[in-house]
């Protein structure tokens, strides 16, 4: 139940079931359907299908074929619909399709992996900045891409990890969507309690409303973090956008240029 500022109650009750399947010849499956009935927006099905089969080498090795196909059911929430300056009480919920397929290699304390996906979203709820009001989009938004993941331990104190996402809108319109990000992050232990971080983050070009292009833009941060209490109690201090770079991320707001916290 939820209710918002004198709104009648809105009530949702939902009935779901996952099924595991574990087998010693390296195939696992996970099967999950969830039955949903809003007050609002009636009888709702979704569904998670997750194959996978593990292939394990020498040398303490695994490599794991993977797949996903889900669905959701996303009702708008009680600020969508009614709030004062951009609410919509006509607003209808996100239906949306997942499909994934990849592999992930294991060896030791590294690990990579490549998924493909695309995703259906049909009608999705945008805030318009036109109106200043939540909105559904005018036609369905499909998009599809490619992620890679990496970590390992590098010369024995370096822990790494790179995270690398490519995204292209194939129907509909989705502001501020970056084809390429990247995400990176080195963290080294100075001494049993002492960690020291460094955090790189890209945005690539993104469309805006008005046709408007947000150039891409990259930071990078710096972290100390020490551990007190037997690693209990950590204190942790920021340094961000090290570089003091001029970036937008949102057009019409400012961003912060190099700080601490």
């Amino acid at each position: 139940e939820a209710s918002y500022e004198g709104i009648p109650v809105t009530n949702q009750k939902d009935v779901f079931a996952n099924l595991v399947y574990l087998s010693k010849s390296g195939f696992n499956a996970t099967l999950g359907a969830r039955a949903i009935d809003h007050q609002s927006f009636g009888s709702n099905f979704t569904y998670s299908i997750n194959p996978s089969y593990v292939f394990s080498f020498a040398g303490n090795s695994q490599l794991k074929v993977l797949g996903s196909l889900s669905s959701a059911f996303i009702a708008p929430s009680l600020f969508q619909l009614y709030d004062t300056y951009s609410g919509n009480a006509t607003l209808l919920p996100e239906e949306t399709t997942s499909l994934e397929v990849g592999t992930e290699w294991v060896k030791g304390v590294g690990n990579a992996s490549l998924v493909f996906f695309q995703r259906k979203e049909d009608p999705k709820i945008i805030y318009d900045m036109s109106t200043y009001a939540y909105a559904n989009a005018p036609s369905d938004i499909v998009y599809r891409g490619a992620e890679f993941a990496y970590a390992n331990e590098l010369f024995g104190v370096l822990d790494f990890q790179l995270n690398y996402t490519f995204t292209e809108l194939k129907e509909g319109t989705l502001f501020r969507l970056p084809k390429h990000a990247v995400n990176s992050t080195i963290n080294m232990d100075i001494a049993d309690t002492n960690n020291l971080g460094l955090v790189y983050a890209y945005r690539g070009k993104r469309e805006e409303v008005n046709q408007l292009e947000l150039d891409a833009y990259s930071l990078i941060d710096l972290r100390y973090a020490k551990t007190f209490l037997g690693d209990k109690l950590v204190a942790a201090l920021w340094l961000t956008n090290l570089l003091d770079k001029d970036y937008t991320e949102l057009n019409g707001f400012s961003t912060k240029g190099r700080n601490f916290r």
